[in-house]
Formats: C-alpha cells, structure tokens, sequence
C-alpha cells in the first residue's frame, strides 16, 4: 500500500472504488471502518469518523484533501485506538488466515466448516482455503445459513458473511 499512488499514479480515490460499492457508501472511511470490522453498521461508521477527523488534528499537521481518504492514515488511526477498539470485530466480519492457498486472488467464496479449534473455511470444491477462530456472527451462527467471501486486500485476510 506504501507505493500504490506512486505506482498506479491515481488519486487515493481510485484505490477506494470497489470498497465504495461493496459495502454502499460513498465514504471512503466507513468503507474502511466496515472493512476491518470496526464498526457493524454504516450509520456507526459515519460516527467514528469524527474520531478519525479529531485524530487528524491532533496530529498537528496540516490537512489535505487526501489525508481524508488516505488508507495508511486510517490504519494508523486504527492502530492508535484502545484494545478493544482495535479488536472490535463486526458480526459478519472475521480475521483468518490462509492455510493451502498462497492468496493471489483477492476474493473467494467460502463455505464453513466448524471444528473444535476454530473454522476451516473450503473453497466450493472442498478445498482448504483459510482458517479463523471463529463464524462470522458468532458462535450462536448456523454456518448453512449464510454465504461467506474471503477477501484478500491491503488490510488484510477476512471472512465476510455476504448473506
């Protein structure tokens, strides 16, 4: 992420284009914020983004257009946050890991399948993919009962319950 502007030559919002459409917004931040797991809802999003904002003056530095939607200033906020700010996990979003893949791709579909140390997540043809400690939405969560994607991107290996 260090060098994309610099290797694609776009502006910040060209990096943000596919993340404004998936989750349905049009601000980069709660893009983000939903993204990582921070918060659950956009409307939650759209409130952290004060705390974003206020983190950006505090810096002391002046402020651009760009500072607004540059992703490294939101990981670095996120990294900033308390604990448990920074381990808040949406319900429909979990951290894994891949397992047999090397990750090339920045998106799978996803099946569960819950075991006693965490979840095993298989592509459509029964293939391990990834790994994570828990179902997104729970432990209470009926994993036939949803659809699930695995996306690889600059922040990061997650399980998203899509359905």
């Amino acid at each position: 992420m260090e060098t994309w502007r610099e290797t694609s030559g776009l502006p910040w919002i060209g990096f943000w284009f596919r993340e404004l459409l998936r989750w349905g917004t049009l601000d980069p931040f709660v893009a983000f914020a939903l993204a990582q797991g921070i918060v659950g809802t956009r409307d939650e999003g759209g409130a952290r983004r004060a705390d974003f904002d206020a983190w950006l003056v505090q810096r002391g530095t002046a402020i651009t257009a760009e500072d607004l939607i540059d992703p490294q200033l939101f990981l670095e906020w996120q990294k900033s946050l308390p604990n448990q700010d920074q381990a808040a996990t949406a319900p429909g979003v979990v951290v894994a890991s891949f397992t047999e893949l090397a990750g090339k791709r920045s998106r799978y579909a996803v099946r569960p399948m819950p075991g006693h140390d965490g979840v095993t997540w298989l592509d459509p043809a029964g293939f391990r993919v990834a790994q994570s400690a828990s179902m997104p939405g729970g432990p209470d969560t009926n994993p036939s009962r949803g659809d699930y994607e695995l996306i690889n991107d600059a922040f990061g290996v997650r399980v998203v319950r899509t359905y």
